[in-house]
């Protein structure tokens, strides 16, 4: 497994990491059975160029320079980088035509998923801003010293944990790492008091930041922001979990392609009437506890109003123009439903049929699957 990443001086490398299966372990202890997969970080490799072909003598030196033969390798799992992935001049078509051709290539599945959530917020209208503003609200209150140690303060008030390590601290957010976003929402709805009390308490004293102070404090406080919050903490925590199990080292082919699929008939199950009134329970249930009142209308930005020259045409791009959610139904229809149907199409894409074929073939030889030794049944009749 190779994965590309920057040292501290901005130096480009390649992280080595080996997995291995270990046919020969031993234990004493029946309830604790040692695990068969077996991870190894092998190390660094400094690059001073970037092409495919470069990339690919790179590595098989560096592997031979620690005598692992090649001719054992049966899989390689990078990201999705075209020079990396490249199906005809990428580094693992190279080292099949060149060293492995009888291993296989694997998109690693979790890396998948943070492009599943990365179209996602490109496809719901409302996010982009959304994400500006969870953006802004770390930014804020990590750039002053004055604004930080006043959260701070009124969290400690509120007994809200406000360590380094801990959950209810306000994290960063990550264009590079999906996860981050899931943390830093769950932080803000964790400290959403704190917040606005902070921001209250800055806005009264007049501070050089004023006008920054006025328009978080009005953003957190906006019915829409509320409940786009929730709908994604709940949707984007489903999608955290199976990343959790798909990043660990115990997983295989099999048991991967049960949770995905497993994940994707949860994601459908939730795109119902029901399962929306339930979570708008929460929202309004969050709202009282906060006064903020959820159907009130949104002050009305000035709208782009459509150019004379467009008249009796077919416009085919954005004009500025939006709906305006302001009730339960505009929510679900404009926010829950739409993050959930891209969310679907997203991993009907990167997870399709096609793409899943290995997952699928290994998965019949585990008995939890439902297809289990289905292939080969034929092949068994004479052991009845």
């Amino acid at each position: 497994m190779v994965d590309e990443s920057h040292d501290v001086s901005g130096h480009e490398q390649l992280s080595v990491v080996l997995r291995v299966v270990d046919i020969e372990i031993k234990t004493s202890d029946e309830n604790h059975p040692p695990s068969l997969f077996k991870e190894y970080f092998l190390g660094f490799i400094k690059l001073n160029e970037f092409d495919a072909q470069t990339l690919t003598d790179e590595i098989v030196k560096f592997l031979s320079s620690l005598n692992i033969d090649l001719n054992y390798c049966i899989a390689m799992c990078f990201d999705g980088a075209s020079v990396l992935s490249g199906k005809h001049a990428g580094v693992q078509a190279l080292l099949r035509q060149q060293h492995i051709p009888n291993a296989i290539y694997v998109h690693c599945y979790a890396h998948k998923l943070n492009l599943v959530i990365c179209n996602v917020t490109k496809s719901v209208p409302c996010l982009s801003e959304f994400y500006s503003i969870i953006s802004k609200i770390y930014t804020y209150f990590h750039t002053s010293s004055v604004t930080n140690e006043t959260l701070k303060r009124i969290q400690r008030q509120l007994k809200i944990d406000c360590s380094i390590l801990s959950i209810t601290t306000i994290k960063k957010w990550a264009e590079t790492r999906w996860d981050s976003r899931w943390t830093s929402i769950q932080s803000v709805i964790e400290n959403y008091k704190a917040l606005n009390q902070s921001l209250e308490e800055l806005v009264d004293e007049g501070t050089e930041r004023l006008i920054d102070t006025r328009g978080l404090l009005l953003a957190l406080k906006e019915p829409l922001f509320v409940v786009t919050i929730f709908i994604l903490h709940g949707l984007l925590g489903k999608i955290k979990i199976l990343s959790d199990q798909l990043k660990s080292k115990s997983i295989d082919f099999g048991k991967a392609h049960t949770l995905i699929s497993a994940f994707i008939h949860q994601i459908n199950e939730l795109r119902s009437q029901e399962e929306f009134s339930t979570l708008f329970g929460q929202i309004t249930a969050f709202c009282v506890e906060n006064n903020i009142e959820l159907n009130v209308k949104v002050k009305q930005r000035r709208q782009t109003t459509i150019s004379t020259r467009f008249k009796n045409c077919s416009v085919t791009s954005t004009i500025g123009q939006r709906e305006k959610i302001d009730n339960d139904s505009k929510y679900r229809d404009f926010i829950f439903y739409p993050v959930i149907d891209s969310i679907l199409v997203e991993m009907d894409d990167r997870f399709s049929k096609s793409n899943m074929e290995i997952l699928r073939g290994i998965s019949s030889l585990s008995p939890d699957s439902s297809t289990f030794f289905r292939g080969l049944r034929k092949y068994g009749y004479n052991l009845y």
